[in-house]
């Protein structure tokens, strides 16, 4: 498993966990074979694969990724648009 995290920010940070399985990898690339996910996966976790492409074809292959907050950084309560950004985290263990 390796988690993935999110962070949104305008005035707020929120960020957000997601642990990436390849059970979840299948269902998002139900095309490849098991070596194919695998070596997928291994691409994720070394960060040799974009994590916000990764991100694009769940949302094309129509699946939902569940995000989990784990925290936020309110420096402000302003409301308006935001920016998103991905990051990686291999070591995690849950």
């Amino acid at each position: 498993m390796v988690s993935l995290f999110k962070t949104e920010s305008h005035q707020v940070d929120v960020n957000f966990k997601c642990v990436l399985d390849l059970e979840l990898l299948a269902e998002i690339y139900p095309d490849l074979n098991v070596d194919e996910l695998k070596r997928r996966f291994e691409l994720i976790e070394t960060g040799a694969f974009a994590i916000k492409m990764l991100i694009d074809d769940a949302e094309e292959a129509e699946i939902a990724i569940e995000w989990e907050e784990v925290g936020q950084d309110n420096w402000t309560a302003r409301k308006g648009g935001f920016n998103v950004a991905y990051s990686l985290d291999s070591k995690a263990s849950d």
